[in-house]
């Protein structure tokens, strides 16, 4: 006989844990030019829709614009900035 867990679930447990997030967006668009452009869908989306819907508090963003256009230096230097993010669970 197959026991079902009373309510809950160990997804639903993990998520009670897991309570903030943060997002990292990418474009080739300069980020102005998507702020005032599109009004930040994006992110907003993300954050509200998503996100937010599920109960992640706080959502924090960082938003790397003209990916395509970095010379090799400051490339180099955006991929330390978000692997040291990662690393501090930021």
């Amino acid at each position: 006989m197959i026991k079902k867990p009373h309510g809950h679930c160990q997804l639903s447990q993990l998520a009670i844990l897991i309570t903030a997030t943060h997002l990292e967006k990418k474009t080739d668009a300069p980020t102005l030019y998507n702020l005032i452009l599109y009004l930040n869908a994006p992110i907003t989306i993300m954050k509200k829709m998503v996100l937010g819907f599920c109960g992640f508090k706080p959502i924090r963003t960082t938003a790397i614009g003209s990916v395509k256009s970095l010379s090799g230096p400051k490339r180099s230097k955006i991929i330390e900035d978000v692997t040291r993010l990662g690393s501090q669970g930021v």
